[in-house]
This record gives structure tokens, sequence and C-alpha cells, in this order.
């Protein structure tokens, strides 16, 4: 076997590697709920409103990152991160992100570890 049908062979073995989109039970509703805050404020400071897409599918997104399926993305939205103060829209077959901004001057920073910092304080009773 010469060094090029090796390099084959362990390419193709990589390829066999695959990871479903799904809903992750075992993940605490927080940790999406600060990878969504995060994300956001470092692509889109400032905005109120974002397609569902871009945290779904879009380079970094918590949706690629935790490989969670539209499905899942959307029921954990329209259920428990609405408690974060995060919730999405489907009208016209447009689906939109909406999270809410206390005030303008409002601190981003803040909300995203206000998120951690409810489910350390959880998590340790």
């Amino acid at each position: 076997m010469d060094s090029l049908e090796i390099v084959w062979s362990r390419l193709n073995r990589l390829t066999l590697l695959s990871f479903s989109r799904g809903l992750r039970p075992s993940q605490p509703d927080e940790i999406p709920a600060y990878a969504i805050f995060d994300y956001w404020n470092r692509l889109m400071p400032g905005q109120r409103s974002t397609s569902f897409e871009s945290l779904t599918y879009w380079e970094g997104s918590p949706g690629a990152a935790f490989k969670l399926s539209d499905q899942a993305l959307g029921d954990r939205l329209d259920d428990s991160l609405r408690a974060f103060g995060l919730w999405f829209d489907e009208s016209a077959g447009i689906r939109v992100v909406f999270r809410d901004l206390i005030s303008e001057q409002a601190n981003d920073d803040a909300s995203r570890f206000d998120v951690l910092h409810a489910y350390y304080r959880r998590s340790s009773i």
C-alpha cells in the first residue's frame, strides 16, 4: 500500500462520521440561550430581530454549533427561551427571531451573562 492509498483510506473513514440534527434534551435551556445572545451580540449588536436561518444555519451559529434542527430550535424559542426574552414569529413563510431589549442603551453583555448566572444558581441548589 503506497502513502497515497493510506491517506485516501483515512479520508474515507472520516467521511463516515456524521452528526444528526435534532433535539438535545439533556442540554439545559440556558446553554443555547447564552449561545444565541453571544452570537447575536458579536454579529448583529443592537439589532432586535434576525432571521431564524441566521441562528440555525450560518457559520458559527448556535444551531450549527449544537446541531439543532429547525424544529428543535423553533420549539425551544417557542417554549423555554421566552423566559430569556427570545421568541420567534412565522408569518407568510418568513421566520424572524426577536429579543427583548430593556432600553436602547441596554447592555447586551449583561443579558447573556444573566442567562449563565441563572443556570449556575439553579444547578447549585
